[in-house]
């Protein structure tokens, strides 16, 4: 049987299904909905960067959440622990804090931080034409599973999962990863008759000994290598870590237990961790035949600038450095750190985003966190910085940059070092044993074991 529809009632039946079918206009939203579509301003702490080489992250995430607003701060690496600790106690904290990898398990223990939520709900909107002719904005609530391990694992490099992933819980996502790389000044190969720069640990002996030169008085005019001390060494303790984890050795476990002063039974067996130590330690030590730096030399780094030194190690955001304090001048490479025979061991450094445990607005910064890691949004970022990856998707097209291809090209084989929760002394206690091994009455055995039973303190 067909109805008919009278047609003077034939307009209140369609203002009716408008009325009906408009539930998600702006003008009709659930409540619900509406609260996820307020105002947020989100507060984001940082070390180095700038507002600007964060805006196309920070833009492609507005254009999808325009209710959402990123205000970036960035502070001086030596202020920024004493600004961090005085927002909270002012209740004032942001609620993203970029940091160093190695601080993560600090601020954790101080309840600094919160770990990522199995899902986060967020408002969309978008346009869409209604009847085919009036434009309405409509609102759609979605809510988003955070990442599986699987799904970080496929993703991340193994270093990043290993590091976020704290008692089975995940604290943060990085947007880039470092590694630590060797630095050397072509024009003084050149000046040497030395073609190419070192891959291996032999290689490197051989032309630190041939790039020193000293004065009569054997007083070191120009250093081959920068290595040996531990305080003018700028990244001593994490060449140290190098050597041992190339030896087969590292020196702390995830647990925080100390590893590298185990060494095997018997008096002529093999220490990897002493072998190491002793590696290291003979760049400074006038009988040795690789005797290329003491501690008269200045910081390894500024040395390196000023062309002081033939070669020292560093990661990609020490260039910038060098190229000031050099002018831009200096007639530098970079390649992969060298390696020992039959093995690709390489050292990691980092910063982690972070959520604070105290913002207002949780769902919306692990969001941000989630959009600004995806492959399609970070490589900006990357490309202004100038930075490796963390994402595995990208690090074939690293690679093959002449810029970024040396640190990139050790990102799936680098791992970071230290798992404690003051990264400072971990540090401190590598050089201090650095320094202690020539001088001191002590074993190495035991000063050995002295060190890593005060690194162990540090992930008490």
């Amino acid at each position: 049987m067909r109805y008919q529809v009278n047609r003077r009632l034939l307009p209140l039946l369609l203002l009716g299904t408008l009325v009906l079918t408009a539930g998600f206009r702006c003008t009709l939203v659930p409540q619900k909905v509406r609260e996820l579509l307020k105002p947020v301003t989100l507060d984001w702490w940082r070390v180095y960067d700038s507002p600007s080489d964060l805006s196309d992250i920070i833009n492609s995430y507005r254009a999808i959440h325009p209710n959402i607003t990123i205000n970036v701060r960035t502070l001086r690496y030596e202020e920024f622990r004493d600004k961090l600790l005085e927002a909270y106690a002012k209740r004032q904290e942001p609620d993203i804090i970029s940091m160093h990898v190695g601080w993560l398990r600090y601020y954790l223990r101080q309840g600094f931080i919160q770990p990522m939520p199995a899902s986060v709900t967020m408002a969309y909107q978008k346009t869409q034409k209604t009847l085919g002719v009036k434009e309405e904005v409509l609102i759609e609530q979605r809510t988003t599973t955070m990442p599986s391990l699987g799904q970080l694992q496929a993703q991340y490099l193994d270093t990043v999962v290993r590091d976020i992933m704290i008692s089975g819980k995940v604290y943060g996502f990085p947007l880039s990863v470092d590694t630590l790389a060797l630095f050397y000044n072509r024009a003084l190969f050149n000046a040497a008759g030395i073609p190419l720069p070192p891959a291996s640990w032999n290689e490197f002996q051989e032309m630190a000994a041939k790039l020193t030169l000293r004065d009569a008085d054997g007083n070191i005019q120009q250093a081959g290598a920068a290595l040996g001390t531990g305080a003018n060494v700028r990244r001593g303790a994490d060449v140290l870590s190098l050597l041992l984890l190339q030896n087969g050795t590292y020196v702390m476990t995830e647990s925080g237990a100390a590893q590298f002063h185990i060494g095997p039974s018997g008096r002529d067996a093999y220490h990897p961790g002493l072998e190491a130590l002793r590696f290291y330690t003979d760049f400074a030590n006038p009988t040795k035949e690789v005797y290329s730096w003491n501690a008269q030399q200045p910081d390894s780094i500024s040395a390196f600038a000023a062309s002081r030194v033939a070669m020292t190690f560093g990661y990609s955001f020490d260039l910038a450095e060098i190229k000031a304090a050099s002018r831009g001048r200096l007639n530098m490479g970079v390649v992969p750190v060298p390696q020992l025979p039959g093995v690709n061991a390489n050292v990691a450094s980092y910063w982690v985003e972070t959520v604070s445990s105290r913002t207002n607005n949780p769902s919306e910064a692990w969001d941000f966190l989630l959009h600004a890691a995806k492959a399609e949004v970070v490589k900006t970022y990357l490309a202004k910085t100038g930075k490796p990856t963390a994402l595995r998707a990208l690090v074939n097209d690293q690679k093959a940059s002449d810029q970024l291809g040396p640190f990139a090209s050790q990102l799936l084989t680098a791992r970071t070092w230290y798992f404690g929760y003051d990264m400072d002394t971990g540090e401190n206690v590598l050089r201090e044993l650095i320094e202690a091994l020539p001088v001191s009455a002590e074993t190495p055995a035991r000063l050995m074991t002295q060190a890593a039973r005060r690194l162990e303190e540090t992930s008490r």
